[in-house]
């Protein structure tokens, strides 16, 4: 394993270690983490959310209801590395993978939207273009 690979899993670890579900089916971080710093920087939707006077800019706390613990960490990991697991370039993994570039644009992430499209166009056959 090269440095900067171990460098990054170690950043990610920590990353991931800001991420925590409560006894709901809602992902709650801090507001005073790196993972939120990096969603305000990629996503406009967290960036508008943390610098107004809406209640998690005053409560120091985001609640994200709408994803799948495991798809957002994902999502957080991109936004870090500029990629995303093997397994959303998978057949298997299509579905997630349009969920991701829904999530890219409800969020307001373009660079994630623009990866997820390229490669869902790159999959893209008779079998999976009739569930888009």
């Amino acid at each position: 394993m090269s440095q900067e690979h171990s460098e990054a899993e170690t950043v990610l670890n920590s990353i991931y270690s800001d991420l925590s579900y409560s006894s709901l089916p809602s992902l709650k971080i801090e507001t005073e983490t790196p993972t939120v710093t990096e969603l305000s920087i990629g996503f406009q939707y967290f960036q508008a959310l943390l610098r107004s006077n809406y209640r998690e800019s005053l409560t120091g706390e985001v609640s994200v209801v709408d994803i799948p613990y495991q798809l957002f960490v994902d999502v957080v990991g991109f936004l870090y590395t500029d990629m995303i697991p093997t397994s959303y370039c998978t057949t298997s993994g299509f579905e997630s993978l349009c969920l991701m570039c829904e999530i890219a644009n409800h969020y307001s992430s373009e660079n994630l939207l623009t990866y997820c499209e390229r490669l869902i166009i790159a999959r893209l056959d008779l079998c999976n273009a009739m569930s888009l």
